[in-house]
């Protein structure tokens, strides 16, 4: 019996085939500002894993910094050899509520069966708009401004006055515009994206392929998407027929790190969100009442 006893201790340290471990800020970080993040997966060597995915850290924005692999050799406590990644990211916070974290990892056995990390949950505190516990002192009104002694002269009336009729005008061209520009259709669509795929590697950006996708949800969902933030075109995608969600999250949110994070798409990258579109498209195609008349060429 007393044999048996280092052999369990030995196992019960031994590191798990598969392991994700997120290491967050200890304090909270504040909206808007780059904060270190750093994301550290393992897996024994006779394992295939999945690859890794940035917005698995959605929603938060991140800009990878540097990447470490290295190896871990199997020793007599039973630990299994394994190769352990560590990423090292900058990222930013858009919320004022605290952000729950929950990526997931799995590797894929010889056999064919799939391993997971256990799943675990990782916060990241934000700092809110001011402390309730200490908002600080009050800050009384200052001087009232002196009452002017006259009206607006004729300069600032004259003034007035231009700025009223270029608005009048810019609101008449955008009504304009509304009135003869075509609605979008899917043919229209499919047009935006063999364009894209006809381009040679690296001429495809996340904002080339998200300002598609745009326009397939304006086919499907008939809301406005000009000037909308991520948030407000998933939530316009909610019950919109045939659009897939999270092909939908992907394509916007890696054109965010893009454009926020000035992190430029790869090649591969860029491969993976015209996939994503594609299947975007085949559910928007195949769902009913789909608006697929000519519209007269126009991409």
């Amino acid at each position: 019996m007393s044999g048996l006893l280092p052999l369990a201790a030995a196992l019960a340290v031994a590191p798990p085939a598969v392991e994700l471990r997120l290491d967050v800020p200890p304090a909270p970080v504040v909206p808007g500002r780059a904060f270190p993040l750093t994301v550290v997966r393992a897996w024994s060597t006779d394992l295939r894993p999945e690859p890794w995915r940035d917005d698995a850290l959605a929603p938060l924005v991140v800009r990878e910094v540097a990447t470490v692999a290295r190896e871990e050799r199997a020793d007599d406590s039973g630990a299994p050899a394994r190769r352990v990644e560590e990423r090292t990211f900058e990222a930013w916070a858009f919320s004022r509520a605290p952000i729950e974290l929950a990526p997931s990892f799995a590797a894929t056995a010889p056999d064919g069966q799939s391993r997971s990390a256990a799943p675990r949950t990782w916060t990241v505190e934000v700092r809110p708009a001011v402390d309730a516990g200490d908002p600080g002192a009050a800050e009384p009104p200052g001087e009232l401004l002196p009452v002017p002694s006259s009206g607006p002269g004729a300069l600032e009336i004259a003034l007035a006055l231009a700025v009223l009729v270029a608005a009048a005008a810019l609101l008449l061209r955008r009504r304009r515009r509304r009135a003869v520009e075509p609605r979008p259709t899917i043919a229209r669509v499919r047009r935006a994206l063999a364009e894209l795929h006809e381009r040679p590697s690296g001429g495809v950006a996340a904002a080339d392929v998200a300002e598609v996708a745009r326009l397939l949800l304006a086919v499907r969902s008939g809301a406005p998407v000009d000037e909308r933030t991520t948030e407000e075109l998933l939530a316009a995608a909610v019950g919109a027929p045939g659009i897939d969600d999270a092909s939908l999250a992907s394509i916007l949110r890696t054109a965010d790190r893009e454009k926020f994070a000035g992190r430029p798409t790869s090649p591969d990258e860029a491969a993976r969100l015209l996939d994503d579109l594609d299947r975007l498209l085949a559910a928007a195609s195949s769902a009913p009442d789909v608006p697929d008349a000519p519209d007269g060429g126009g991409a």
